[in-house]
């Protein structure tokens, strides 16, 4: 799997499944229950590959701040087709940071199309839009990257969750790879390679005008002796402070490595060299990262470890220190991997999180996809992350490695 830090895909036959449409309990609720204002949703890209279409799971977020649930509303299909996983890190659920847009994007991997959801009626309104598996969206533009030509594609966003395609511009790698993480906050936009390597853009305009800061990531280890692959300590997954003033970089890589760099500005702001942290946790791998709502944690999953680690990350001075660590969730025995992490609240530390697992498919013994649930616990200048006691909730169909969070995180 390391070799090109992809996942092998195998079909699966699940499309037979009645999945549940309950909606949430609105009856009177337990003492501490948290009725989320507006309601909380977690989308899950199930990212079904041809013959089968590609499908979101909805989730509805309810229980209390102790006990946290989701609850299965609906199964959705996108108008393209997934791949069946792909790079731990790469967002292929994504939505402005705003809560009245009511738009969420979902990329199909397998036909490199992106599809448009209104969320409050959970359709799609606008499928087989070219380009795109990871994406991130900022108020006026969604950028998303494309493997095969290796560019960003460029699109405007509109009323009714409309996309309307600009251009795109070349994106590779400094050592030949493709666009797997990107973020974007404020006038930047940050990409990693899958290689190694990291860039920043400048998008004050919209269309991203490179910062010529393309670079190889102070913790790249480069091929690994006597072998072609698998390459070591990769950048993977990629977040972005809510000041702008760090992008942080979660890599696959045998160690729980994040890398941070400081956007510092002369003539225009770069990507600084980033800085290694090798000693945050003792699982493998941080290949997907999330800030929490006020900046103070950042969240890496362990992905090929089962895990999940906190670290204190001070936004004065980009320095992260060691949290804690959580248990293997309950799913994971190697094979599923997990993926992207997502909090509840958007605010404070987000109090719980949502991680995508992928799981086995019908023809493999284990556990099929699900989404894991954690709680988060600060004690001063220590944590706890548990996983919760109905964790994990199932998804239908397996191969999913990305969700989303809605309301989003406000940046």
């Amino acid at each position: 799997m390391k070799a090109d830090l992809r996942i092998p895909f195998l079909f699966a036959l699940l499309l037979g499944l009645n999945f549940l449409c309950n909606a949430a309990d609105t009856s009177a609720k337990p003492s501490g229950a948290r009725a989320p204002q507006p309601p909380t949703y977690v989308i899950v890209n199930q990212d079904q590959g041809f013959p089968y279409p590609n499908q979101v799971a909805t989730y509805l977020a309810g229980g209390t701040d102790q006990a946290p649930t989701l609850t299965a509303t609906n199964q959705i299909y996108t108008g393209g087709f997934g791949s069946y996983g792909g790079y731990f890190g790469t967002p292929r659920v994504a939505s402005a940071p705003d809560v009245n847009t009511n738009c969420v994007y979902v990329s199909n991997s397998g036909d490199n199309t992106i599809s448009s959801m209104v969320l409050s009626s959970q359709e799609f309104v606008d499928s087989g839009i070219p380009d795109g598996i990871g994406m991130a969206v900022n108020a006026n533009y969604l950028y998303a990257g494309y493997g095969d030509s290796q560019s960003i594609a460029v699109f405007s966003t509109s009323s009714g969750c409309a996309l309307t395609y600009l251009q795109s511009i070349p994106a590779a790698g400094k050592n030949g790879g493709s666009p797997t993480g990107i973020a974007v906050r404020n006038n930047i936009l940050v990409v990693t390679y899958g290689d190694g390597s990291i860039q920043s853009f400048d998008v004050t305009q919209g269309i991203p005008v490179p910062n010529n800061d393309l670079q190889n990531s102070l913790g790249f280890a480069g091929p690994v002796t006597g072998l072609n692959s698998p390459l070591g300590n990769i950048p993977n997954g990629v977040d972005i402070s809510q000041d702008g003033r760090w992008a942080i970089f979660g890599d696959t890589s045998t160690l729980s490595l994040v890398e941070v760099s400081s956007l510092f500005t002369f003539a225009h702001t770069q990507l600084a060299r980033t800085r290694a942290f090798y000693t945050l946790g003792t699982s493998v791998d941080a290949g997907a990262v999330h800030l929490s709502p006020d900046g103070t944690l950042l969240y890496a999953v362990n992905n090929e470890s089962g895990t999940v680690t906190a670290s204190f990350f001070n936004t004065a001075t980009g320095l992260l220190t060691k949290g804690c660590t959580s248990a293997p969730l309950r799913n994971f025995n190697f094979l599923p991997w997990y993926g992207i992490v997502g909090t509840r609240d958007t605010t404070g530390t987000g109090k719980v999180l949502y991680v995508v697992e992928m799981g086995r498919f019908a023809d493999e013994t284990g556990p099929p996809s699900a989404v894991g649930i954690l709680t988060v616990t600060v004690n001063g200048n220590s944590c706890t992350l548990t996983e919760a006691p109905g964790s994990p909730v199932a998804v239908p169909l397996s191969g999913a490695l990305s969700l989303g969070v809605f309301p989003p995180r406000p940046y």
